[in-house]
């Protein structure tokens, strides 16, 4: 019988690096990262159009330095799909949980491509007050927790969460004490250029660093 031509070709090993993956029913931060390093590492994945998909839409995810339980969910099913479309079966356990909770980087010391964010960088605004009672938007990888986590214990206090900065409002863009090396260099992301284009008109946004955020809590 003739080969499935509309079967991606996709190495066997990749495959089998995905199916362990799946084995617990979640995806974690680690893994991520671990998959999204190695298919970079890997030239002879670079012509094949299903792992170069795969490899932009991991970077997609960590396009802000984070990856919540929402980006967990999304590369779960897109690991799912690869191993299924290859011909290959997908064990997981009788009730799958997809879960992005990992131990978090501990905030002196790297963590694979990711540093500690110095809060004594230029780009942050050091505000004598915070006003919990304005607009928050979180971004990058928080030591507090998950940022969901971080999310609950501001509107606790009155905090409004937003998706991205707003300008119409006082908003408060918080930015993780871990990021990668790249935004060291001035490569914020979108949520922090944004609120650098807001911050340049004169609107009422300020970036802070997790520390400052955390110590008014």
């Amino acid at each position: 019988m003739p080969a499935d031509k509309s079967k991606p070709e996709i190495p066997a090993e990749l495959i089998g690096a995905c199916q362990g993956i799946l084995a617990d029913g979640k995806v974690v931060m680690e893994e991520a990262l671990f998959l999204q390093d190695w298919i970079a590492r890997t030239e002879s994945y670079a012509a094949i159009p299903t792992i170069q998909r795969l490899h932009r839409r991991i970077r997609t995810l960590f396009e802000d330095g984070s990856f919540c339980s929402s980006d967990a969910r999304t590369l779960y099913n897109l690991l799912q799909q690869l191993v299924l479309d290859a011909g290959q079966e997908v064990h997981t356990p009788s009730a799958p949980s997809v879960s992005s909770k990992a131990p978090r980087p501990p905030r002196t010391k790297a963590h694979g491509e990711y540093r500690v964010v110095p809060s004594d960088q230029k780009i942050f605004d050091k505000p004598e007050v915070i006003d919990f009672a304005a607009a928050f938007c979180f971004t990058g990888i928080f030591a507090f927790g998950e940022r969901e986590q971080c999310e609950s214990e501001t509107t606790a206090r009155g905090g409004i969460i937003k998706k991205f900065p707003v300008g119409g409002m006082p908003c408060y863009v918080v930015m993780g004490s871990i990021a990668s090396p790249d935004w060291l260099y001035g490569n914020y992301g979108t949520k922090i250029q944004k609120a650098i284009q807001y911050r340049e008109k004169g609107k009422p946004v300020w970036i802070i660093h997790e520390d400052m955020w955390a110590n008014r809590l």
